[in-house]
C-alpha cells in the first residue's frame, strides 16, 4: 500500500506540483487549501507524511504542528516555506517537525527529502536531546 501523503498549503500552483510529482511516483497524495482543512482530514483519514507550509493565512503551519504533536500516532511532518529564516526552522524542529524543505525546491530535492523523512532516524531523537547546531545540520538541506 502506498504511503499516504497530505499537502497542505494554501498556493494551488504548489499543491498541483506536488501532487503531480508524488502521484507519479506511486503516493496517494490528498491536498489541503487550509489550515481547518487539514485538521479535518487529519482527523478522519490516516497519512504517514504531512507536507505542510508555514505561512497561510488564518491558523499557520506552526500552529498546525503544535496541535499534531500531542496526537498519538501522528504522521512524519515536513515543513514547507518561501521564508529561509534560521529562527523560524529552529522553532519549527523544536515543536517537532521532522524536516524542513525551503522553496522553491526541484521535484527530486522534495523526493530526497521525502524519502529521508519517511525512513526516520535508526532511534528517535527529541528537541530536547540535540543542539541547536546539530538541528540545523541535520534538518536543513542547504542549496
Amino acid at each position: 500500500m502506498p504511503n499516504r501523503i497530505l499537502i497542505v498549503d494554501d498556493d494551488p500552483m504548489i499543491r498541483q506540483f506536488v501532487d503531480l510529482v508524488l502521484t507519479q511516483q506511486g503516493f496517494k497524495a490528498v491536498a489541503a487549501a487550509s489550515s481547518d482543512t487539514a485538521m479535518q482530514l487529519l482527523g478522519r483519514e490516516g497519512f504517514s507524511l504531512v507536507l505542510l507550509d508555514i505561512n497561510m493565512p488564518g491558523m499557520t503551519g506552526l500552529d498546525v504542528l503544535r496541535l499534531m504533536r500531542a496526537r498519538p500516532g501522528r504522521p512524519k511532518i515536513l515543513m514547507m516555506t518561501a521564508h529561509r529564516d534560521p529562527a523560524t526552522i529552529m522553532k519549527a524542529l523544536e515543536q517537532g517537525a521532522d524536516g524542513y524543505l525551503a522553496k522553491p525546491f526541484k521535484p527530486q530535492d522534495l523526493l530526497k527529502r521525502i524519502e529521508t523523512v519517511l525512513k526516520g532516524p535508526a532511534q528517535a531523537k527529541t528537541p530536547e536531546t540535540k543542539t541547536p547546531e546539530t538541528k540545523a545540520t541535520d534538518e536543513l538541506i542547504l542549496d
